[in-house]
């Protein structure tokens, strides 16, 4: 037969059971991913919830200007009343002439109070009309700002006790879930390092197919007896496709494979990387634990004080009103020594 006409196939399973052995090494790409994805959106809730946040920062300090420009206002009117009561009670030689000097420092002290409270306000509107504005608009510049909401809503957490605010907070809190998911990234990196570590121990199998033939050769010798130049071989290409696939002709191999990498120092140092990573994502994650337990206890000690200092100041303002009644009342009814 000449020309020979061979088509060979193979088909080979390799296992691994050592290095690269499991789903985990091999999908390690791919989870990696999935959590930057998940980071990712915790990123932007944290901004969202940053954004809201200054913004709401931002309207509670424009009401607390508001609200510190009608008290210096009212301020100011009180002392340009008492100003007069006692200029009418000098006439009447009722009271001294210091008394009527200090009324004026002190007239003109609020009137500073109230230029410095009016100066603080417009600030205020002018920081939050940027932060809820995108254009420059002069007509919204000159727009005075009046907050309707003074008070604010009643605090849920309030009542909470300090325990139930943390686990809360390490609940719901973005960071503290990029946290936890940085660490998973890097404990998944160190595991898949560690898998590289392992001897190269593969288990596989093959099976194979041959299909040989061709045309008869014309000048075969017919001498040599008539069975000489016949052949059961295919004479044609569809014939040797045929034979390579019916299993006339199989081949089996299964064995092992070992590679043992002596002191691969790569690897080695890919894994001090990874145990550095995975150790500085815990240490992160404790740390931001901490951090937490900081703010929701600064933050309750803070609101306590808070309403300590609110309490104490409504105290004050009311204790100022009775002496100053029956004071004017002494000076009204006080003698004239003329």
């Amino acid at each position: 037969m000449d020309p020979q006409i061979q088509l060979f196939w193979q088909a080979v399973v390799t296992q691994p059971l050592l290095a690269g052995f499991g789903f985990g090494t091999n999908e390690r790409y791919i989870r990696i991913a999935k959590r930057n994805l998940q980071i990712t959106d915790y990123a932007f809730k944290a901004q969202v919830i940053a954004t809201v946040t200054g913004v709401e920062d931002i309207y509670w300090d424009l009401v607390n200007a508001y609200q510190n420009e009608q008290i210096e206002e009212r301020s100011l009117g009180f002392a340009n009343q008492t100003l007069s009561d006692d200029q009418k009670q000098l006439q009447l030689q009722a009271i001294p002439a210091l008394q009527v000097m200090t009324d004026q420092s002190a007239v003109a002290a609020a009137e500073g109070n109230l230029t410095v409270s009016r100066a603080n306000l417009r600030a205020a509107e002018l920081n939050l009309k940027n932060a809820l504005t995108k254009a420059d608009d002069p007509a919204i510049d000159e727009m005075p700002v009046i907050p309707l909401d003074t008070k604010g809503a009643s605090d849920p957490n309030e009542t909470k006790s300090i325990q139930d605010l943390i686990a809360e907070a390490e609940k719901n809190r973005p960071d503290v879930a990029q946290d936890q998911i940085g660490m998973q990234i890097a404990r998944e990196n160190l595991k898949a390092i560690n898998n590289s570590l392992l001897p190269s121990l593969n288990a596989y199998g093959s099976f194979s197919g041959t299909g040989l033939g061709g045309p008869l050769n014309p000048n075969c010798n017919q001498n040599e007896g008539p069975g000489y130049c016949s052949s059961t071989l295919p004479s044609g290409t569809p014939g040797v496709l045929k034979d390579a696939f019916n299993y006339s002709a199989p081949e089996y191999q299964v064995g092992f494979t070992l590679n043992i990498t002596i002191r691969n120092r790569q690897a080695k140092a890919d894994q001090f990387r990874a145990v550095l990573a995975f150790r500085q994502s815990q240490i992160a994650y404790e740390q931001q634990k901490k951090n937490i337990l900081f703010d929701v206890r600064d933050s309750r000690f803070a609101l306590e004080q808070a309403q300590a200092s609110v309490d104490a100041a409504l105290k004050a303002a009311i204790w100022r009103r009775k002496p100053s009644t029956s004071s004017s009342k002494n000076r009204c009814s006080a003698p004239n020594p003329a």
